[in-house]
């Protein structure tokens, strides 16, 4: 891991909302504490100073690992150890998506449907996305852009 990359990765107080994104501790508190990391609590001010999720994150110590030869560089290893002493461990060899470990449509399909809750509807998710999945064949973009809620006017 870069420096620079470790040097973010340490950053636990965010401020705004794209300090919030770049905070390893920040994302971790937020998973452990609502069990997913929605894009609205990131932009939710609230979020940034809930001392549930500060709590959590004070406890994330990031350092630099070696990345065993013919991994990606972003790989990561998570070691979670407990109070008495027993620990578990998690290599993930390049993030879910990269190329080493592809996703799979149906994974794309809920990323998307998780990226717009709190957003929409999941109904209004599923459309945008089989609109979306269409649109090579679709003679305008009047029905993607009455989705999103976008005048069609002009």
């Amino acid at each position: 891991m870069e420096a620079a990359q470790l040097a973010q990765s340490g950053f636990t107080r965010p401020t705004d909302a794209i300090s919030a994104q770049f905070s390893l501790a920040f994302g971790v508190g937020l998973q452990f504490l609502t069990g997913q990391n929605a894009p609205q609590d990131y932009l939710d001010p609230k979020r940034w100073a809930d001392p549930v999720i500060l709590s959590i994150g004070d406890l994330i110590k990031p350092y630099a690992m070696p990345i065993p030869k013919g991994d990606p560089d972003l790989s990561s290893n998570v070691e979670i150890i407990m109070k008495d002493g027993r620990s578990f461990v998690w290599y993930q060899r390049g993030f879910r998506g990269h190329p080493v470990s592809p996703a799979t449509p149906e994974d794309i399909k809920g990323k998307f449907r998780n990226n717009l809750k709190g957003v929409s509807s999941d109904e209004t998710a599923v459309a945008i996305l089989d609109t979306v999945m269409t649109i090579e064949s679709s003679e305008s973009v009047r029905l993607l852009t009455s989705l999103l809620g976008m005048s069609t006017s002009n």
